[in-house]
């Protein structure tokens, strides 16, 4: 099994509208690709930032997924972050 851990930063008071947008937007993304396994996001304490750990079967497979479907994954979320904040303006 390979972990993948990432630092994210977030703006602050975004905690828990990161924490939806990740699960309505990353985690359908990549529970399609092959290998993974599952995630978690652990908070700091300040809130500012977020450690993001995935589980994969092999490394090969995470660094694939960066590759091939993190870039898609990331233009949903943006394309939805977009769309909350034109809403919510």
């Amino acid at each position: 099994m390979f972990a993948r851990i990432v630092l994210y930063p977030l703006k602050a008071n975004t905690l828990n509208d990161s924490t939806q947008r990740f699960e309505k937007d990353f985690i359908p993304c990549w529970r399609k690709q092959p290998g993974f396994r599952d995630e978690m996001r652990l908070p700091m304490r300040t809130a500012r930032n977020v450690i993001a750990i995935s589980l994969w079967d092999i490394e090969e497979q995470a660094m694939a997924t960066l590759r091939t479907a993190y870039p898609a994954c990331l233009t949903t979320w943006k394309t939805s972050w977009m769309a909350r904040q034109r809403c919510a303006s």
